[in-house]
């Protein structure tokens, strides 16, 4: 359990120091260097041993792995930098979290499914905290209304989280065609949505290495600490606890990395625990405990 609560730490820890950088420089800018250096640490390190990872290979899938970074480390990436820029660490943390259960609609929606009563109740209950949270809002949020409660960095959070889901549906797609294994296939996607940013960078006039070289000490740091501690140990930890617990089980504790997020936040950015966030966070742990209730009376079984 201690491992998992470890691994968690990690996560929200990287999405603190992203906050941190996200502070400092454009959304496509951040995304394209954190894709970049994650990637290309990824690819070099296992480039030599991979008989995939070679162009030849590669183009006979560029349509489908094209459309697989769009979703999943493109557009979901910019999404949540964009929210995570203007939205208070909790609050996008917490809209994150509802990830089992549009991956439980997709499931229904794309193959057919079946959501018996106690899926559905732990859903409707999971949606209403969320529902619930976006009644909150902070002063940067009000400058981006978008629709009525909800506002552009909301909207932006959320829309990352189906965007990505579908993504990663495509993902799993091409593992279990055995066409490329996780570590490589995240490479590629990480690299290509770098180049995609680095192209909305040109557009937007927001290209410009002179950053990189005047970027204090510190903030060299923050971003080294993102790449290697939050992206490629957090995930990698991540995934590989999934070979000692259940599936159910990780999706349940993986809600503390909202909880060490807000902690996060209100040490380092002082953000107040707010009486929505904390109600939001109980509905939506309940929703997700009856979601998953039936599973888990299965494994005991």
């Amino acid at each position: 359990m201690l491992d998992i609560l470890f691994a968690c730490a990690l996560l929200a820890s990287g999405t603190t120091a992203n906050k941190i950088l996200l502070q400092h420089m454009p959304v496509p800018f951040f995304v394209a260097i954190r894709m970049l250096l994650s990637g290309g640490f990824l690819f070099l390190g296992i480039f030599k041993k991979s008989e995939h990872l070679r162009f030849s290979y590669i183009k006979q899938d560029w349509v489908k792995l094209l459309l697989i970074t769009c979703c999943t480390t493109f557009i979901p990436s910019l999404f949540k930098a964009y929210a995570l820029q203007h939205m208070p660490l909790q609050k996008a943390s917490l809209l994150a979290s509802f990830d089992p259960f549009v991956a439980a609609l997709y499931g229904y929606i794309l193959c057919n499914e079946q959501l018996g009563f106690q899926k559905l109740l732990g859903m409707f209950i999971g949606f209403a905290g969320i529902v619930l949270l976006l009644f909150s809002s902070s002063a940067p949020e009000n400058m981006f209304e978008a629709y009525g409660i909800i506002s552009w960095p909301e909207l932006a959070a959320v829309g990352a989280v189906f965007i990505s889901r579908y993504g990663w549906i495509l993902v799993a797609q091409m593992i279990t065609q055995n066409r490329y294994d996780t570590y490589e296939i995240n490479s590629i996607m990480m690299i290509a949505g770098a180049l995609l940013s680095f192209i909305m960078c040109g557009y937007y006039g927001c290209l410009s290495f002179d950053f990189l070289i005047h970027l204090p000490v510190s903030l060299w740091a923050v971003l080294l600490y993102t790449v290697l501690i939050g992206n490629i140990c957090g995930y990698t930890l991540w995934s590989s606890l999934f070979k000692k617990y259940t599936i159910s089980f990780m999706s349940l504790t993986g809600f503390s990395i909202s909880i060490f997020a807000a902690l996060y936040g209100y040490l380092l950015f002082s953000e107040p625990l707010t009486f929505y966030f904390i109600c939001s966070a109980t509905i939506t742990f309940i929703g997700l405990l009856i979601f998953y209730h039936k599973e888990n009376k299965n494994i005991k079984k």
